[in-house]
């Protein structure tokens, strides 16, 4: 008579078994980007112009992080309230798509002032404003500033995106014409 048990793993064989799937487990936890160094990366490709505006994984990552690590938006702005994290030359924006943060380092209203300068040809245009929470549009209808009064801030820092919606911006400096800048209300 032959018997059709199978013999079960020794344990021996379970105890490998195990061991390899946890250097795998080990390994594969080792090769994700922690999430302070994404924020690094982000705000590089953002500085050097190489990131044109964010994704929304992008976003929710900052986010996190700045609830996470209170002092981070302050680090990233070089210790100011408010101010640009993407590719600019003394506010005036190279990207269509730039990004801001705001920090509750000051204690009170922040006003977003935008000198445009933008060519004549290309306005009138939008300016789509998203912060935590909120969204705003801003006509631009003539050259000249436009102060835009925000939100009180939810959390310690925000992010702050603006999109120009209009006729053909292109990266080009010369093209958008938009120096973005921040006054804070005692």
């Amino acid at each position: 008579m032959t018997s059709s048990r199978t013999r079960r793993p020794s344990v021996g064989f379970v105890m490998v078994c195990v061991v390899y799937a946890a250097i795998l487990g080990f390994f594969g936890w080792g090769l994700i980007q922690p999430d302070l160094d994404r924020v690094w990366s982000i705000h590089h490709l953002l500085k050097i112009g190489e990131m044109k505006k964010l994704k929304a994984e992008d976003r929710a990552l900052l986010e996190r992080s700045f609830a996470r690590h209170a002092g981070l938006g302050e680090a990233l702005l070089d210790n100011r309230e408010a101010g640009l994290i993407s590719a600019h030359r003394d506010g005036w924006i190279e990207t269509p798509g730039p990004v801001a943060l705001l920090t509750k380092k000051n204690k009170g209203t922040t006003t977003l002032v935008l000198d445009v300068q933008t060519p004549k040809d290309l306005i009138p245009y939008t300016i789509s404003l998203r912060g935590a929470g909120w969204r705003k549009k801003v006509e631009v209808s003539k050259q000249g500033l436009i102060s835009v009064p925000l939100p009180e801030l939810k959390q310690q820092t925000e992010v702050l995106e603006l999109r120009m919606k209009g006729k053909k911006f292109r990266s080009d400096p010369s093209v958008l014409g938009l120096r973005v800048s921040f006054e804070e209300a005692p």
